[in-house]
């Protein structure tokens, strides 16, 4: 095999440096776009600078100056261009950063925005409750990402119930947004209790296709509950808003499906408990309710014994003392003259023929005088 002449990549790069580094052209420019991943760390700017077909990132160091652009802004930038040898990457680097009007770009996504927000595609009375127990989860991800092995790793974690499946696509790109509709489409028909719409982090540029209006309306349409997982915490998509549930990152959205089937678990369980321990203090309650009953009822039960009790010694007491045979057991006798009985002396006469009553019988006898 002939041996073929090469540099290594620290030799490309260093030259490239030197071709870079030396034109003047390149030291001192002017150049028009529109912003886009704005970031600013203490004094240090960094973004992307874009236009309708091409895009450059910017640096900017300890920038001095009123004005700081905002996401979506046109603006000039003075600078030169700057290549960084150990990681081969180009950059504009800023010295002054002038507003010259909002970006197109930016002006069509606020147009949408709006025009969407009016139809009430982002209101949240059409979003979907969340399933109590989400056990069937499908994610609409690239499967050469990280996502699908994020969000299976997390939910797996905690739940080895709830299966997992993934449906490829193109999260970015010119196929992205029609390959995204037909899944959401798709997979809305097969029952699944969540549909995660998720990629990792990226550029504003990365995250066009869940700004499109295409994927919005899927989103909007599906009658499967829907979590869009997109970026990282700082992006935000039209396809969070219009999202029955937003999560800032495909992470967390696996840790939301795990919480929301523990949840509901715990729910169950609390409640079974709220009820068994109801129907503890009923029995208890009742139960009281019951001995408190019997102890009035043997209470009045007992008085009422008492009280009849008392009743009849009264009576037989009563009885006794008007009992006849008690006063003829003292010596006592009851007269009658015939049928009538005799009260009185005066009752009777001399010669009358009485019949006298008392203990242990009876006899007749003869008055002879009357005194």
């Amino acid at each position: 095999m002939l041996e073929k002449e090469y540099l290594t990549v620290s030799e490309l790069n260093s030259y490239l440096y030197g071709i870079i580094e030396n034109d003047a052209l390149l030291w001192d420019l002017v150049v028009k776009g529109e912003i886009s991943g704005l970031s600013i760390h203490k004094e240090n700017l960094y973004c992307t600078l874009k236009d309708e077909n091409s895009q450059i990132s910017i640096c900017g160091f300890k920038l001095k100056q009123k004005y700081l652009p905002k996401e979506g802004d046109s603006v000039l930038i003075s600078g030169r261009i700057s290549y960084y040898i150990k990681t081969g990457k180009l950059s504009f680097i800023a010295t002054e950063i002038e507003l010259c009007g909002s970006g197109k770009q930016f002006d069509k996504f606020q147009e949408l925005k709006a025009r969407l927000t009016k139809e009430g595609l982002f209101d949240i009375t059409h979003k979907i409750l969340p399933p109590a127990f989400p056990q069937n989860i499908v994610v609409i991800t690239s499967k050469e990402g990280a996502v699908i092995k994020d969000v299976y790793k997390t939910i797996h974690k905690n739940n080895k119930q709830i299966a997992v499946s993934v449906y490829n696509v193109s999260v970015q790109g010119i196929s992205s947004v029609k390959e995204i509709v037909e899944a959401l489409s798709f997979l809305d028909k097969q029952n699944f209790d969540v549909i995660i719409l998720a990629r990792g982090g990226g550029s504003a540029e990365d995250l066009n296709s869940f700004n499109s209006e295409e994927v919005v309306r899927a989103i909007y349409a599906a009658k499967t509950f829907v979590i869009s997982a997109i970026g990282h915490e700082v992006d935000f998509t039209l396809s969070d808003a219009v999202s029955d549930l937003r999560c800032l990152t495909p992470t967390a959205a696996g840790e939301y499906i795990v919480s929301q089937y523990n949840n509901s678990i715990n729910r169950i369980f609390s409640s079974l408990q709220t009820i068994e321990k109801k129907v503890n203090m009923t029995i208890e309650s009742t139960k009281n309710l019951v001995i408190n009953c019997l102890k009035k009822i043997s209470l009045i039960t007992q008085f009422k014994i008492s009280s009849e009790e008392k009743n009849i010694y009264n009576l037989r007491k009563t009885l006794s003392l008007i009992n006849p045979q008690n006063l003829f057991n003292k010596g006592y006798f009851k007269i009658k003259k015939g049928d009538v009985n005799i009260y009185s002396v005066q009752d009777v006469c001399v010669n009358d023929i009485l019949n006298v009553y008392g203990n242990k019988g009876s006899f007749s006898a003869k008055v002879i005088d009357k005194d």
